[in-house]
């Protein structure tokens, strides 16, 4: 049971709008990553308000992890603050209630600040360069 607010992306949803202001991100609708989680252990949550997405997580599950594959909130609702954290703690949930250890993801360069003092991620390999997301920083989080 998903908490308060989230849902799976449905086909219901591809239909809003969805603004990051970041290119990379925007390139995709949410149809895009509504196909994308038709693939096997694959996910793709929405947190809503008022019927709007004001939030999206990508994630895949593998035997040992979680991996979010993309975290991203809706800059076009003001109500979207905050909304990265709640993600992330779904995240985290899903790996708790399926017996995965840890959560991995790859930070945007503006976001490492936010996984580590806010959420406790740590890097686990070194920064690379990525050319559609700039530089990208693995992290995780050992979830007990």
């Amino acid at each position: 049971m998903l908490p308060e607010g989230f849902s799976l992306l449905g086909l219901d949803d591809t239909h809003q709008e969805f603004s990051t202001e970041t290119r990379a991100i925007d390139g995709y609708s949410l149809r895009d990553h509504y196909d994308w989680s038709l693939g096997p252990g694959r996910y793709a949550f929405v947190y809503k308000s008022g019927g709007s997405v004001l939030g999206l997580l990508r994630l895949e599950l593998f035997n040992d992890h979680v991996l979010v594959d993309l975290i991203a909130r809706n800059k076009l609702f003001v109500e979207s603050e905050r909304v990265g954290t709640k993600l992330m703690r779904l995240a985290e949930d899903i790996a708790r209630q399926t017996g995965r250890p840890e959560v991995r993801l790859e930070s945007v360069e503006t976001a490492v600040g936010f996984y580590d003092d806010k959420l406790g991620y740590e890097e686990y390999e070194q920064t690379y360069e990525d050319d559609e997301y700039g530089e990208l920083t693995p992290k995780r989080k050992k979830i007990v």
